[in-house]
Parts: structure tokens; sequence; C-alpha cells
């Protein structure tokens, strides 16, 4: 698969809690380098992942869109960040034991940001948000 972006982030967002992992390419050059942490979703907290983001130089975020929890989460984010709501169908299968910190890796980023069949950006969901048209 090809990698389109740098600097992507993808996140998990959850009633209490959002996990995001960051990816980026690592100071040496060589590779890549990822960081993973979790923010309560206040909106202090919120405000704090943005800045969190910003800080890795993040320019592109995927969030798988279950339920509404993402809703406040994506609000918090989409004025400084290219926010991509990805169907959360679209992540499933992914081989080995379930946990927000993996799901948030390994599902995220790597079919996120490569091409691949349901690859969000030709689903026509990028920057879409409450109350915006399809």
């Amino acid at each position: 698969m090809e990698l389109l972006l740098e600097q992507v982030a993808s996140l998990d967002a959850h009633r209490d809690t959002v996990v995001a992992c960051a990816r980026f390419p690592r100071p040496t050059g060589h590779g890549r380098a990822s960081q993973t942490r979790e923010f309560m979703t206040t909106q202090s907290e919120l405000a704090l992942l943005g800045a969190w983001l910003t800080e890795l130089a993040i320019t592109d975020v995927a969030m798988k869109a279950t339920g509404v929890y993402w809703v406040p989460v994506f609000s918090a984010l989409e004025h400084n960040f290219e926010v991509v709501l990805v169907i959360g169908a679209s992540m499933k299968n992914v081989p080995g034991r379930k946990t927000d910190m993996a799901e948030t890796d390994q599902r995220g980023l790597d079919r996120a940001y490569q091409v691949g069949p349901g690859h969000p950006r030709s689903s026509g969901c990028r920057g879409q948000g409450p109350g915006r048209p399809g």
C-alpha cells in the first residue's frame, strides 16, 4: 500500500475518553514513530488533545464515526486539522486482541491513510460534520 500522508493521527472516541495515536516520521528521517495517549472528553481535555496533535505537527486525523461520541471531538478539532470520519464497519477484522490502543493504531492509521479498498478519501466523508450535507 502507498503511504499518502506523513503526519497523521487516529482517534477512537467513547463517552468519557478518546484514545489518540499519532504517527509521524522519525527525527532521524529513517522510518516512522508513533505515540498513543488517552484524553477525557471534557472541553479542556479536548483542547489538550488538539494542542498535543499540533505539537506533533499532525495535519490529518481519522476518527471512527460510531454512535454520537465523535461529535464533540470532531467539533473541537475540525478548525485546525483535516478530520476524516471513517465508518466503523470498514475498520473490522484486524487480527489480534481488540484493545482501544491497538484498534486506534492499527485500524485508523493503517487503513485510513493508505490506498486500499474502502479508502475514506473516496467515500465522500472527508470534512463532514454535524449538520453538513453529505
